[in-house]
């Protein structure tokens, strides 16, 4: 039997709503986009954005593709 690497990804994407101060809607936008990485809201899994990608490794663990 052969021996494989295989990295995935599994798709999800997070929505929500922000009130933020601004002088204009592109303001607005950046500011959210600014922090972006530390809000949270609603989720949802995407399967059919999944990844899946096997290597077989050689005997001293390289990878072939």
């Amino acid at each position: 039997m052969k021996k494989y690497s295989v990295t995935w990804t599994k798709m999800y994407y997070s929505y929500g709503e922000e009130i933020v101060y601004a002088h204009d809607r592109v303001g607005a936008e950046k500011i959210v986009e600014d922090k972006i990485g530390d809000l949270e809201g609603s989720m949802q899994y995407i399967p059919a954005e999944d990844y899946v990608e096997a290597f077989e490794l050689t005997e001293f663990g390289s990878r072939n593709h």
